[in-house]
């Protein structure tokens, strides 16, 4: 179980908290799970609920059985108060070279819901 409190008062933002509280767990040799509640606090504002996730990561490959260690992440995310809703699926690999390690996490979302225009995104990070 883990909780998190994010304050954003900066110049650049409203003075608002984001508070994150989330339940992991592995189900199965090569799953694991997580669910994830989403609120956030404005000063005026009290606490309220904003979003809901839910993650579950395969591990594809044993760590060094292969070149590049793999995984796959899926999340979907679903907005409280408007009709906003995510799905992703992420390709995660990982090398290392000694103490280095490069990463690549490959990502396709997409975004659905009454209240937005669906769109279909694909990102990649190194």
């Amino acid at each position: 179980m883990r909780a998190t409190i994010e304050d954003g008062s900066n110049a650049l933002s409203e003075d608002r908290q984001t508070w994150r509280l989330g339940y992991g767990q592995s189900f199965g040799e090569n799953w694991f799970g997580e669910m994830y509640v989403i609120a956030e606090q404005n000063k005026a504002d009290s606490l309220a609920v904003k979003k809901y996730e839910i993650e579950a990561l395969r591990q594809l490959t044993e760590q060094g059985e292969f070149p590049v260690d793999a995984g796959v992440l899926f999340a979907f995310e679903k907005a409280d108060s408007d009709d906003i809703m995510e799905f992703a699926s992420t390709l995660l690999l990982e090398k290392e070279w000694g103490q280095w390690a490069g990463t690549a996490n490959i990502r396709a979302m997409y975004e659905f819901g009454d209240d937005i225009s669906n769109e279909l995104e694909a990102t990649a990070a190194l």
